[in-house]
């Protein structure tokens, strides 16, 4: 059972407005992934959402705190070298599979994400270490 607390799902729009949204959404995961920016993170992901890994479960607020504390790609002088490898999207559902380069790792997430009334966020996030 899932439950979405604040949010209405919303279906049947503009398919070419929804990619913009969607790439924007992921934009925002990535600058906050790149620089360490736990606001732009709080802003792509569902405040509900899961972040799952092989060997760990951390839920919005909790990850974003981690994020906040780790030493930003950016500052280490790492490229911005992250990719939408995938996208698909179905009315108001989107799975996106992504390369996400952390502090000399590469990650390949995949990303669930939603359109609820106030645009689309990401509701579930799982990721596996390439490296």
């Amino acid at each position: 059972m899932v439950a979405i607390t604040g949010e209405t799902i919303v279906a049947h729009s503009d398919p070419n407005q929804d990619l913009l949204e969607i790439k924007r959404v992921i934009e925002l995961y990535f600058d906050g992934t790149h620089y360490s920016d736990g606001d732009k993170m709080a802003e792509a992901f569902v405040e509900n959402c899961q972040i799952i890994g092989k060997t760990m479960r951390a839920e919005r607020d909790n990850w974003i705190a981690d994020v906040r504390k780790r030493t930003s790609p950016d500052s280490q002088g790492a490229p911005y070298d992250y990719r939408i490898l995938s996208l698909e999207i179905d009315d108001g559902i989107a799975v996106a599979r992504l390369a996400v380069p952390i502090n000399g790792m590469m990650f390949t997430d995949v990303a669930t994400l939603l359109k609820y009334d106030t645009g689309w966020r990401i509701a579930t996030k799982v990721f596996f270490r390439k490296n």
